[in-house]
C-alpha cells in the first residue's frame, strides 16, 4: 500500500471516529468475596464497521494472504482480548468475546473478563476513540475492597 493511500485512509478514520460513531461501556461487578467480572461492550456504527472490514480486507490483500472477505469475527481477534487481560492486573483472565449486532444496526462485541482479586484489578484510562481525546488523567483506576463483618466498602 502506498503512502498516499495510507494517509487518506488515516484521515477518513479520524473523521469517522471523531463523529461519535463508537460507544464503549465497561461495567465492573464486584462480589462480596472480592472477586468480580468486567464486561466491556464496544458498539460501532454500520459505517465504521464497514470501513474497518474494508480496511482489513485491503491489508490482507496487500500482504498477499488469500482471504474470502473479512468476517466481523476477524476484526476482534480473541488474542487481542487475552493481551488486554494481562494489562488489567494479576489474576484477570479473558473469559469470552461475542461479536454481535446491536440495536440501531450497530455492530461490535461484548467481552467478559474474570477478576480473581478486585484489589489487583487495574483499569487504565484510554483515549476516547469516539472523540480521539486523551483522558484527563493517566492515572489508572484502581479498586480497594475493605471487608467488614457486617458490610464492605469498595473504594475506586
Amino acid at each position: 500500500m502506498n503512502g498516499k493511500k495510507l494517509v487518506i485512509i488515516a484521515l477518513v478514520m479520524v473523521m469517522v471516529l471523531s463523529s461519535g460513531c463508537m460507544q464503549i461501556i465497561q461495567e465492573v461487578r464486584v462480589n462480596r468475596d472480592g472477586t468480580g467480572m468486567m464486561v466491556e461492550t464496544l458498539k460501532l456504527s454500520p459505517m465504521v464497521a464497514e470501513f474497518m472490514e474494508e480496511f482489513a480486507q485491503e491489508m490482507s490483500d496487500s500482504e498477499g494472504t488469500e482471504q474470502e472477505g473479512t468476517s466481523r469475527e476477524s476484526l476482534f481477534p480473541e488474542e487481542q482480548f487475552r493481551e488486554n487481560a494481562k494489562e488489567m492486573g494479576e489474576g484477570v483472565e479473558f473469559v469470552s468475546r461475542e461479536v454481535k449486532e446491536f440495536e440501531g444496526g450497530m455492530v461490535g462485541y461484548e467481552a467478559t473478563y474474570s477478576i480473581a482479586d478486585i484489589d489487583k484489578f487495574i483499569l487504565n484510562p484510554r483515549t476516547d476513540e469516539a472523540t480521539m481525546e486523551k483522558p484527563s488523567t493517566d492515572t489508572p483506576i484502581t479498586f480497594r475492597l475493605s471487608r467488614g463483618t457486617s458490610s464492605s466498602t469498595l473504594t475506586i
